[in-house]
């Protein structure tokens, strides 16, 4: 039996969720649990990898995929097309 497919949301592009969800898909433990799907905007995720300096890829689906739920892969479903360059973490806008 396939493990759950789980859909979680970045929360706020300015927040603490897009690091969380990094540092928490690059490790295996998630894997063993679920295939998770991230909902959310790809600027801001990519600037998260690359600010953290996480090998991780990130990979933008039209729609779910079935296989290849591996840690340091992150399945992104667009949700937003926002201007990671203009926001500021950690300040609301």
């Amino acid at each position: 039996m396939p493990l759950p497919l789980i859909g979680i949301t970045m929360g706020d592009p300015t927040g603490i969720g897009p690091e969380i969800i990094v540092k928490a898909l690059a490790k295996g433990e998630s894997f063993q649990a679920c295939r998770p799907v991230i909902f959310g905007d790809e600027g801001v995720l990519l600037r998260t990898v690359k600010s953290l300096g996480i090998g991780v890829s990130v990979e933008v689906c039209d729609r779910i995929p079935k296989e290849r739920y591996a840690p340091r892969i992150i399945y992104l479903l667009r949700s937003s097309q926002l201007n990671a360059g203009s926001l500021q973490i950690g300040k609301p806008d």
